[in-house]
Parts: C-alpha cells; structure tokens; sequence
C-alpha cells in the first residue's frame, strides 16, 4: 500500500531532524515544516500537503533574502553632512585618471567557480548557498506541476534528461500560421517561455526585420520577438512565480504568445525575406538616402 502524502511530509522532517550537520538556517525551515505538518490533518490530499511545502519553502527563501540584504548592507553608510555641498562644489572626476582598461580581463574575474568571486566570509557564503538550493527545490516542483500539466491537456513533449539542469521542455504547436517550437525552460522561480518560428532570415534584411521587430515590440503587452545570430526568430518572455504552479497563468500565457505568432508570422516571414510593401520599400530608401547623404559628409 502506497504511503500516505502526510507520510511523505513526516518522513522529509525525519530525515531533517536526523541530520547531525543541520545548518542553523535548515533548522528554521525544520521550525517552518513542523509548525505546518500541525495544521495538516492526517487524510491530507497530495496537492494539499505539496502546497504545504512550497508555502515552507517561500517563506524560507523569503527570510533567507532578508538575511541576505542585511548582510550586504551592514557597511556604515557615508556621513551625510556637507554631502550634497561636497558633490556639487568639488571638481569633476576624470575616471582616465586612476581607471584603466586595457582589454585583458584579470584571472580572478575569469574564473569559472563562482565562489571565487564571493567575499571571504563564510556565513554569506553559506546564506547564498542555501538561498540556490532553496531556488532548485522550487524548481523542481514547478518542473513536475509543469509537465503534469503537459500530460493533463494531452500535450505532446519531448523533456531534457534527468540528469540534466536546467530542466526543459520543448513542444511541437500546429499554429494556423505555421509549425512553431514552444521551448518552456525552469529556472529557479522562473518559467521561460522561448518560441521558434520557421522564418528564413535573409542577412541582407536582418536589419530591415530587426527594426520592425522593434516596432511590434512596442505593442506587445508582454514578450518580445528578436532574431538570434544565427538567424532565428522567436518571441521570449520570462514568466516570474511566486514558488507556486498556475495552470490559468500558463494558459493565459500560452494562448497569449501564440496570438502575438499569429498576428504578426506573416509579415516577418515576407520581410526576412526582403518582400517589403511599397510604404515600407519607400520608408527604407528615404532613410538609406539620407544616411548615405550623412555619411559623404564625414
């Protein structure tokens, strides 16, 4: 007989409360869980105690910030007296004078080990260490809510190895316009959404593309098309959570990128290819015309 989701909840408390080497920090999330497992009743569904979790695990994430911040911000502020006199009066800094650079960058900013970059102090360390384990924790949970949701609409997917972070899915979406690639990536607290379109980008065009680009971007209420260096058009948009899976924020989303798609596939597939309508052919040789002009000048 499968154990009870309750089960589950008091094993991970267990296994907490068993752990000799428990950091002063996992602690408080031990305080938060048991606090939590008290208001929980014994038939507790699955969904109710995974909810119970991830609300453990915000709020820990949410103190372990605020320790953050105070601990970045604990360096005596600057006196304010004469502060404004001293800025407004005082000469103006020539940065050539003491800043330098000549191209290369110095070992320690090369390093791959982003611990190497952090301050020598080991309770930051450990604060920044926690605050990314608690990031994939809630990762984790918003990639199963995310790809239970995929199978509960009965949608295709192909997902990255287990082994693999970050955790991404890609799917195949039949549009009225065209075959597009939805790409859903977890990333800590967030889900991005990556959408590639099957437009062929003429180089001679990519800038003709790009600046339109700009000007659909402007209407967009979220999201934003681009083309990638190697010629590729997607829309992007990065969905930040609170911790917590939506299935009406994803359907919102997913509906709302792919109207953005349909709305606008047709006209960046004509002008990656360079066939522009005569407005835009006219609008491009009065500006060529005059750049051209600007240009003999120098």
């Amino acid at each position: 007989m499968p154990a009870a989701p309750i089960d589950k909840l008091n094993d991970l408390i267990c296994s907490l409360e068993n752990d000799e080497h428990l950091s002063p920090d996992m602690n408080d999330l031990l305080l938060l869980l048991r606090e939590k497992q008290e208001t929980l009743p014994p038939d507790a569904d699955q969904d109710t105690v995974d909810e119970a979790v991830r609300a453990c695990l915000r709020s820990h994430q949410a103190a372990l910030f605020r320790r953050l911040e105070e601990q970045l911000t604990e360096e005596e502020a600057p006196a304010e007296d004469g502060l404004e006199d001293g800025l407004e009066d005082g000469p103006g800094y020539d940065l050539e004078d003491d800043f330098e650079f000549d191209g290369e960058i110095p070992d320690w900013l090369a390093q791959e080990d982003p611990d190497e970059l952090l301050p020598d102090d080991e309770e930051l360390r450990e604060l920044l260490r926690l605050h990314s384990e608690a990031g994939d924790l809630i990762a984790a949970s918003l990639a199963e809510d995310l790809e239970a949701y995929l199978q509960a609409k009965g949608i295709y997917y192909v997902r990255t190895p287990e082994e693999e972070k970050p955790v991404r899915y890609e799917l195949p979406f039949k549009l009225k316009s065209c075959l597009a690639r939805f790409l859903l990536t977890v990333v800590k607290t967030s889900i991005i959404f990556e959408v590639r379109l099957p437009i062929s980008v003429d180089p001679l065009y990519r800038m003709v593309l790009t600046s339109r680009i700009n000007d659909i971007n402007d209407e967009l209420p979220f999201g934003s098309f681009r083309c990638t260096k190697e010629g590729i058009v997607v829309l992007h948009y990065m969905h930040v959570t609170d911790g917590s899976f939506c299935e009406d924020t994803i359907d919102f989303l997913m509906g709302g990128l792919s109207e953005f798609i349909e709305e606008n596939f047709e006209e960046l597939r004509r002008m990656a290819a360079g066939r522009l309508h005569r407005f835009h052919r006219e609008t491009l040789s009065g500006q060529l015309a005059e750049l051209l002009n600007d240009l003999e000048t120098f």
